[in-house]
């Protein structure tokens, strides 16, 4: 009887030991989750209703000198917000989700980069043929995607064709935002060459634009987060 309670102490202490490493790594995962997603709702979106009007009235006033605007806390407060609160939202669902050792060094070590890459203080020189060169791997992108997402498409039925086809005009949504900001950019609003844009004046053409590629923008999220949405109660109701 005592070997037996033995052999089980030793069977439950060895069943803890290998399950508090997922444990923690599952607990530090949501609290990353929770703090990315609270860091995005009050900086990148809550703190944007202030700060982008105090943001054009320091820019508007007479005293403004260039260096000044851009170099508080707040700014870089609010600058990170958006990556570094996307960041942590990632690093949290991957910690949280048990990946295997190398695949989860692999995407936080991305994660890392990207967001180095995004905050570096850097200037870049305009070259138009980097946005072609650009244009054409997003355009290969989206017809690659399309083309492998409608084969998946007949191999499903009922509500996941459903999910597949609003996944679809996601992509196309995303695409026309793609040029649309293209034009707003380049030809024809010009917004990298100030001087022409200034010369033709389009600026209305600018605008406009910029409203249409925001739409596009929000039907497209809309539609990708409505296709997972019936992806996923569809899955909960087959099992």
């Amino acid at each position: 009887m005592r070997c037996r309670i033995r052999d089980t102490n030793i069977g439950w202490q060895q069943f803890r030991s290998r399950r508090d490493p997922i444990v923690r790594a599952k607990t530090i995962g949501i609290t990353l989750f929770i703090l990315g997603a609270a860091y995005l709702l009050f900086g990148s979106w809550l703190l944007s209703w202030w700060y982008c009007p105090a943001y054009l009235a320091a820019a508007q006033s007479s005293q403004a000198q260039p260096g000044i605007l851009g170099n508080d806390a707040v700014t870089i407060f609010w600058a990170f917000s958006g990556p570094l609160g996307a960041v942590l939202v990632a690093a949290g669902l991957f910690l949280s989700s048990r990946a295997q050792t190398r695949r989860m060094v692999a995407l936080l070590s991305f994660l890392v980069v990207f967001l180095v890459w995004v905050g570096w203080p850097g200037s870049f020189a305009f070259h138009a043929p980097v946005f072609g060169v650009g244009g054409g791997l997003i355009l290969v992108c989206f017809l690659t995607t399309a083309w492998h997402l409608n084969n998946t498409r007949r191999r499903v039925s009922g509500r996941f064709r459903t999910a597949a086809d609003f996944r679809l005009l996601a992509y196309v949504s995303f695409f026309t935002s793609a040029w649309g900001l293209c034009g707003i950019l380049g030809v024809p609003s010009l917004a990298l060459r100030p001087e022409m844009a200034q010369h033709l004046q389009t600026h209305s053409m600018t605008v406009a634009m910029a409203v249409k590629v925001l739409v596009c923008l929000v039907i497209g999220w809309l539609l990708l987060a409505l296709s997972h949405w019936i992806e996923a109660t569809s899955r909960r109701e087959d099992a």
